[in-house]
């Protein structure tokens, strides 16, 4: 069943996430920078999506701080108050971010929002990732229901071992237009 072969492929991919070394960890989040920034379509945005990461993620904090100091217009996620639904917000800087649901930084409630329609590119987490562009997410849907109405390119960031054969998707999974990864693929 794919809903077991998710769950299975979340908890090896978490385990192996917060197992990665440092500095082997550190490496790879300056090569996955080094490749975002010189990405034509983070060149051509006006405006950005980031997630903030957490600390077994790829790092996103000095991709969101180099992103603001370069005059990208940058916006996190937040979901609502009694909503499934990610909404984004602007921010100017990462003091902008308080703890929300699930204990994830977000942008605190006042910050201005940011329609889907004006982003960019969407940078989005993932667990695991194939070449066909599936992604695995935490299981919640939320990025998948952000994708499905999104018309911008969506990236997804990963360490080399985030790339696997094939990620079981479901009709409701939504693909991602590139992946980032430090892996050596073929």
């Amino acid at each position: 069943m794919i809903a077991e072969e998710k769950s299975r492929l979340r908890s090896e991919m978490l385990a192996k996430l917060k197992n990665f070394a440092e500095p082997e960890r550190a490496k790879q989040n300056q090569a996955l920078a080094e490749k975002l920034f010189v990405l034509p379509e983070f060149q051509d945005a006006k405006t950005i999506t980031f997630f903030a990461s957490e600390p077994f993620e790829v790092a996103t904090d000095s991709m969101i701080e180099k992103s603001l100091e370069s005059g990208k217009q940058v916006a996190l996620p937040r979901v609502e108050k009694d909503s499934r639904d990610l909404e984004f917000h602007e921010i100017k800087n990462l003091t902008e971010l308080q703890p929300g649901c699930f204990g994830i930084n977000c942008p605190v409630p006042e910050a201005p929002k940011v329609p889907l329609a004006e982003i960019d590119l969407l940078v989005v987490p993932g667990l695991a990732f194939d070449l066909a562009g599936n992604r695995l997410g935490r299981g919640g849907g939320y990025f998948d229901r952000v994708l499905e109405k999104f018309s911008g390119v969506s990236v997804g960031l990963a360490f080399d071992f985030q790339i696997i054969l094939d990620i079981p998707a479901e009709k409701f999974d939504q693909k991602v237009s590139k992946i980032l990864t430090t892996a050596e693929i073929e």
